[in-house]
């Protein structure tokens, strides 16, 4: 594999590397839960009142405990 550049594989193929968007920061894993949590409940309030809806209330709840624990996990 001698004189391979960075993004080659054996053969001289090149490696399928996807280009990220740097223009903006990622969201945190907090922020990504929250907006999850967020969704959920806005979804649940659509749906009428059944099984569906108390999942949908259950994954809320969830998110938001875990990302409460996870913030407090990187405060420690």
């Amino acid at each position: 594999m001698k004189g391979l550049a960075i993004g080659q594989a054996v053969g001289g193929a090149s490696a399928m590397l996807a280009s990220r968007n740097r223009k903006r920061p990622a969201p945190s894993f907090e922020e990504r839960l929250l907006k999850f949590a967020e969704e959920a409940r806005a979804a649940a309030k659509i749906i009428a009142a059944s099984s569906e809806q108390e999942k949908l209330l259950r994954k809320a709840l969830k998110a938001e405990a875990l990302a409460n624990a996870a913030e407090r996990l990187q405060k420690a």
